[in-house]
């Protein structure tokens, strides 16, 4: 009997399986099509000649598991959005100014518009001051 695992690096080994089958599944639905179109089959028909047959089956047996990824895809989306955990306010912990504001966003970002008083690559130095807000507090980083 297989135990069941909810760990992360399952997680990441199903997503990575439906990105997968979705890349490959689009390319193999779709890149078929400009042979058999170069090659004179006409658009739009229900009966196409019987050298296209074996490639036209492929082409939907392709579209089919496309179709499935997209199922797979949107389930994951909708339950994500129902029982998945709120997020924090910089998930990334990233540097930049529009990661300075909480989650969800207020209507406005920011009370007043920011000045940004730190030089462009500055974003991942520890201690760095980035933007003047709030009546003119500064803003540290926090790594």
């Amino acid at each position: 009997m297989l135990a069941r695992s909810t760990t992360v690096s399952s997680k990441a080994g199903l997503r990575f399986a439906v990105i997968s089958a979705t890349f490959i599944a689009f390319n193999v639905t779709f890149f078929p099509m400009h042979w058999v179109g170069l090659d004179g089959m006409p658009r739009r028909v229900a009966d196409y000649a019987a050298t296209y047959g074996a490639l036209n089956m492929v082409i939907s047996v392709a579209s089919f598991v496309l179709g499935a990824s997209v199922v797979i895809f949107a389930y994951n989306m909708i339950t994500s959005w129902a029982r998945g955990p709120i997020a924090e306010s910089n998930p990334w912990r990233a540097m930049t100014i529009e990661w300075q504001v909480s989650s969800p966003p207020p209507v406005f970002n920011f009370d007043e518009i920011p000045q940004v008083v730190g030089g462009p690559y500055e974003y991942g130095v520890p201690g760095a001051r980035h933007a003047v807000l709030k009546g003119g507090a500064l803003q540290e980083a926090h790594v």
